[in-house]
C-alpha cells in the first residue's frame, strides 16, 4: 500500500492506520510519505517568508498546511500498538530540481493548490511577490542547479 503525501489530511488518523492494517495481506507493507515542516522544504519556506514580508499571512498559512500538518511522531503513534510487525519511520531529503530552472519557479507555484489566491492579488502584488520570492530562490540554489531541498517523513509498516 502507498500513501503519497496523503494521510496527513485523513481527519482520523489512527481510523486510517486501521484501515490499513486490515487491507494488507499478511507480510504485507504499507509506505506513507508526509511532508516535513515547511521551513525543510527550502522552495516552499522561502515563499511563506516571502509572503510573511508583503503582510500577507493569510496565503502563508494556506502554503503551510500539507507541510505543519502532521508531525513525525503523530504519525508514528498512529500505527503504533495495531498489531504490525515492524514500524520504521525515516526522514528522507532531496534535492529539488524544477526542469527550466529557477524561471520556472512562479509557473510552479501558481499550480499549487493556493496558487489561486496568488492570481487574485492585483498584478503589482503579484509582480512583487514573484521579484522578492526570485531574489530568495537565486540566493539558495547550488552549482549543480538544485533549488534547496524537499524533506519528507517516511513510514514503513509491515504486518
Amino acid at each position: 500500500l502507498l500513501c503519497q503525501q496523503g494521510f496527513q489530511f485523513f481527519p482520523d488518523k489512527q481510523k486510517a492506520a486501521k484501515e490499513i492494517y486490515r487491507v494488507l495481506k499478511p507480510k504485507g507493507k504499507a509506505v506513507l510519505t508526509t511532508w516535513r515542516p515547511v521551513e525543510e522544504c527550502e522552495m516552499f519556506g522561502a515563499l511563506c517568508k516571502t509572503l510573511e514580508i508583503l503582510e500577507l499571512p493569510d496565503i502563508a498559512n494556506l502554503m503551510r498546511v500539507p507541510f505543519n500538518f502532521l508531525t513525525q511522531q503523530e504519525l508514528y503513534e498512529a500505527f503504533r500498538g495495531l498489531g504490525f510487525s515492524k514500524i520504521e519511520l525515516t526522514v528522507k531529503s532531496e534535492p529539488l530540481y524544477l526542469k527550466g530552472g529557477i524561471d520556472t519557479a512562479t509557473t510552479f507555484i501558481y499550480a499549487t493548490p493556493f496558487g489561486s489566491h496568488l492570481r487574485a492579488l492585483p498584478e503589482e502584488m503579484q509582480e512583487l511577490v514573484f521579484h522578492l520570492f526570485l531574489e530568495k530562490l537565486k540566493a539558495m540554489q547550488t552549482e549543480d542547479g538544485a533549488i534547496g531541498y524537499m524533506v519528507a517523513n517516511v513510514l514503513i509498516a509491515e504486518k
